[in-house]
């Protein structure tokens, strides 16, 4: 198990297969975008939806297909279950719908987040947000990030030149003051409202 899954993570053929069930599982969660789905409240005081379950069981059935005995450690199970007692030097980490609230009240910006952790560091990784349709992912060391939109092929991510005016990312949960005063404390005339990793995509 553990020889395909770090010839995999070489080749890149690992990155390529968490992209895939990523997007599966946004054609899962799709449907119940601005659909009125209900939330209900986890003991966290976070909300959870019907969509967030049935992405985690799929990203979980999937992975145990492709690398059975890999450890998981996913968002929903858990909330219901605690986190496992102890952690293999490989497994996964999973959040099948990242931005529930935000997705909950119709906003773009969720995502899907998945990734393989080994000796307590991220070593491959994706982020689908399906309301775009957009999919980024590193996987291959040394090999470079990427970003494609469902159905098209990988362009490289490249660092761009900094702007003039940079803009702040922050969170919707942040009041309008409150965004406003930290966006001017790091000298950003402007900020925008954005949810979950979708963050970290846009800055990359």
């Amino acid at each position: 198990m553990t020889t395909r899954l770090t010839e995999d993570l070489a080749s890149g053929a690992l990155a390529e297969a968490l992209a895939d069930i990523a997007e599966a599982a946004a054609g899962v969660i799709l449907p119940y975008w601005r659909s009125g789905v209900l939330a209900e409240t986890k003991a966290d005081d976070s909300p959870v939806t019907q969509a967030d379950r049935e992405a985690e069981t799929l990203i979980l059935e999937r992975l145990a297909a492709l690398y059975p005995g890999v450890q998981a450690v996913a968002e929903e199970a858990v909330s219901a279950h605690g986190v496992p007692p102890s952690l293999d030097d490989w497994f996964w980490l999973i959040d099948p719908l990242d931005g529930t609230r935000g997705f909950v009240e119709g906003r773009e910006s969720y995502t899907v987040n998945i990734a393989l952790i080994h000796k307590d560091a991220p070593v491959a990784g994706v982020v689908t947000a399906p309301a775009t349709q957009t999919t980024w992912r590193s996987g291959a060391p040394g090999k470079g990030a990427f970003r494609r939109r469902f159905g098209e092929g990988w362009t490289t991510i490249q660092v761009r030149e900094r702007p003039a005016s940079p803009i702040a990312l922050m969170s919707h949960s942040m009041t309008d003051d409150e965004a406003t005063r930290l966006a001017s404390r790091h000298g950003c005339v402007q900020w925008q409202g954005t949810d979950s990793s979708l963050k970290f995509c846009l800055i990359a």
